[in-house]
């Protein structure tokens, strides 16, 4: 957190996120303290397919994809104008409803994710 604070640019998405962890790889202190996982671990739907989360045509599809995953990376950068409706089967529904029940619900009042 520490180094995010010092490099953090807040003109660049990628300040604090794939340029700092690459960084921290290499630092040879980071290094033994942190397990890197590879990024086919969060990143199994590209950001060329970010749309694919939204649509309840691909939730099997998507569900298939990040089967076994530790997490999901929404790309937000693209995806953040975008709502999951709440009874639209759509993947992200899905996971939000199994993987985060509390945002579930208090979604569920809006309509929305």
């Amino acid at each position: 957190m520490k180094a995010c604070a010092r490099q953090y640019d807040p003109q660049s998405f990628q300040s604090c996120g794939p340029l700092l962890l690459t960084q921290l790889r290499h630092a040879p202190f980071y290094a033994r303290l942190v397990n890197f996982l590879s990024s086919s671990t969060f990143f199994k739907v590209s950001f060329g397919e970010w749309k694919m989360f939204f649509d309840p045509t691909m939730t099997e599809k998507v569900l298939e994809k990040v089967n076994g995953s530790y997490g999901v990376h929404l790309w937000n950068r693209f995806s953040k104008g975008t709502k999951a409706i709440i009874g639209s089967g759509s993947p992200l529904e899905h996971l939000a409803r199994i993987h985060c029940p509390s945002v579930y619900r208090q979604a569920s009042t809006a309509g929305y994710l």
